[in-house]
């Protein structure tokens, strides 16, 4: 049997790809292979503008002011060498004068970053294979490998990678003060690790990547960064991965269009859809013409019986989904467990049950919905207006937003009575 690859709870964090966008990509990385509500009162401006406030998330959603205060405005952005101490003098009122105490605690102050709820913050699904690779140019990909561990993944809640030029820099500043701050407090400190931002894509015109590699650090620091996870101050917030350029994702499809089923309904009508000839001798085929595992005598066999596997996984998760007008339209995720590691094989069986239909018994029949693709959070398994991030106590980072052209989110946040006031700069 090959060894199966569903993302395991540390590494299953996820416009949504639609198969075909899916095969686009896959070719260029198989060479690669790794080592091993209302909305509240527009905000006035602050009295002494930041020149890193410019990439201020929340600075750039305030009242419009033109193409001038618009988030994507060139802008020329300049780290001020105090910010630093002001981020220094926070902590150290928090932690008062036992310097020891930083040391041995590993949960930063609230003040500084939201603490992690009792049961974790909750994962961000991947949507494609070797997503973090995605777009990025060939040459930085293998850059990116040769480079030693320990070295992670960092992606920006709601940024979306346009206009890199003008905002890398600033990015990478606040991420630069954030591994400072994180490293001071659990007894890391160490020169600056060095930060990698994404490289233009190799086709022009092509959408830019929104992954960030963190390099040349520390273990200690690496480690405290990859337990938390999801970092949220003030004036930035991001998510760390441990770098693994093949991960193959768990969530496979979207359906819509069933009738008051339940989780167990949906798996079964998912999986049995799967072990029906012919789609089980076509999935097992896939598996046999590019995964160079299913390969040899008794390829055929070991192939149907991973597909049975993948269908035996099956799990679904219901997505409160409303249409414009606030009518129900329920959606339903679906994960599973991959039959295989290559992500070009992954990518051809995504692609073919994305084609299929789902009869169930007495809930009617569903068909495949785009993937969606939160623009906080950047998973793959519901819209900004579900995004869970938001909700949790003491959030600093992006907000459910009333977007002109998204009105779900319109129908979704009203009444919620959502508020938030600017609070001190700690950059």
């Amino acid at each position: 049997m090959p060894k199966n690859t569903g993302a395991s709870p540390h590494l299953d964090y996820l416009a949504s790809p639609t198969p075909s966008r899916t095969l686009e990509l896959a070719p260029l990385l198989i060479s690669e292979r790794p080592p091993q509500i209302p909305m509240p009162a527009p905000l006035p401006p602050p009295e002494s503008p930041d020149p890193l406030d410019n990439m201020d998330i929340l600075d750039s959603m305030e009242s419009p002011k033109g193409l001038d205060a618009s988030m994507h405005a060139p802008m020329t952005i300049v780290p001020q060498e105090d910010d630093n101490a002001s981020f220094l003098e926070a902590l150290a009122a928090v932690t008062g004068s036992n310097s020891g105490a930083a040391a041995v605690s590993t949960r930063l102050p609230s003040l500084l970053f939201t603490p992690p709820p009792l049961d974790g913050f909750p994962l961000t699904h991947r949507g494609l294979p070797a997503e973090f690779l995605v777009n990025l140019h060939p040459d930085t990909v293998k850059a990116w490998h040769i480079l030693a561990q320990p070295k992670f993944f960092v992606r920006f809640f709601d940024y979306d990678g346009k206009d890199g030029t003008s905002k890398h820099l600033g990015l990478v500043a606040k991420l630069q003060k954030s591994l400072e701050i994180i490293a001071s407090h659990v007894g890391a400190p160490e020169a600056k690790p060095r930060i990698s931002p994404p490289s233009a894509p190799a086709v022009t015109g092509s959408t830019w990547s929104t992954t960030f590699l963190v390099y040349k650090t520390s273990q200690e620091l690496c480690n405290a960064v990859l337990s938390q996870r999801v970092w949220s101050a003030p004036q930035v917030t991001f998510e760390a991965y441990p770098f693994e350029s093949s991960i193959i994702p768990s969530l496979i499809l979207c359906l819509a269009g069933y009738i008051c089923p339940d989780e167990n309904t949906v798996a079964l009508s998912v999986s049995t859809a799967w072990v029906q000839s012919p789609a089980v001798n076509i999935l097992a085929e896939i598996l046999m013409k590019y995964d160079p595992v299913f390969s040899g005598e008794g390829a055929l066999l070991r192939a149907r019986n991973a597909i049975q596997g993948m269908a035996a996984s099956v799990r679904s998760e219901p997505l409160d989904f409303k249409m414009p007008g606030g009518n129900p339209s329920p959606r339903w995720n679906i994960y599973v467990t991959s039959p295989t590691s290559h992500i070009f094989a992954w990518s051809k069986i995504q692609a073919h049950v994305y084609g299929m239909t789902y009869p169930s018994i007495l809930s009617g029949t569903a068909t495949t919905r785009q993937l969606f693709s939160c623009a906080i959070c950047h998973s793959f398994s519901h819209p900004r207006g579900l995004c869970p991030f938001p909700d949790i106590s003491g959030w600093n980072g992006p907000q459910h937003l009333d977007h002109p052209n998204d009105s779900y989110m319109r129908e979704h946040n009203r009444g919620r009575g959502r508020s938030r006031g600017r609070v001190g700069r700690f950059f």
